[in-house]
């Protein structure tokens, strides 16, 4: 009896595509991953990959939009309210380590996109929509003086960019995370930050 593969609906199809460039291009690079490599690895033929997606660029930067909006919307509902302010830094904090450690081709992706020239002004405020609740976070720790009066921005790098180092290390392996150094790395960004 003759075993039939399924066909791939539309929404598997963008899906696969998307997989599959996440993939490579967290191995090779954006500039050298041509849509033939991934058409074949997607399963996917490079003329239906661009029903899908226009170019190249609409493929990253719909991939970029999915992989940040995932993560913001992580660290959005790993705070409460109820928490003190430290406490909810400390919350995001985390997630953002954990995410990027247990999400190494999302890590590389972002790294790469964040790095290059495909971000808009557009992308960038819907991202900021996502993101308000971390944003108000922020604002509303300025304004009763726990931290320092800096653009939101720098004080986002200054904060979560011990976790994303730390991420980073853990999966080249070059550094064994334990409870010390993770507690010792978060007071460390707190302190930047703190007024």
């Amino acid at each position: 009896m003759k075993t039939r593969v399924a066909k791939k609906g539309k929404s598997d199809k963008r899906a696969a595509i998307m997989e599959a460039f996440l993939g490579l291009v967290s191995e090779r690079g954006f500039h050298n991953t041509p849509m033939s490599l991934v058409a074949k690895t997607s399963g996917v033929s490079t003329g239906n990959i661009y029903h899908y997606f226009p170019s190249k660029e609409d493929i990253i930067i719909e991939l970029y939009r999915k992989i940040k909006l995932e993560f913001i919307r992580a660290m959005v509902d790993g705070f409460s309210d109820d928490q003190t302010f430290r406490e909810r830094f400390r919350s995001i904090w985390l997630i953002v380590l954990e995410y990027r450690k247990s999400h190494p081709k999302e890590t590389s992706f972002l790294e790469q996109f964040e790095n290059s020239p495909y971000i808009t002004p557009s992308l960038s405020e819907e991202l900021m929509v996502a993101a308000k609740p971390l944003g108000d976070l922020l604002t509303q720790s300025i304004k009763e003086e726990i931290i320092k009066d800096l653009p939101i921005d720098l004080l986002v790098s200054l904060y979560t960019g011990g976790a994303v180092f730390l991420a980073k290390k853990f999966i080249a392996d070059t550094i064994v995370l334990d409870d010390e150094l993770i507690e010792a790395a978060f007071d460390a960004c707190w302190d930047a930050i703190k007024k």
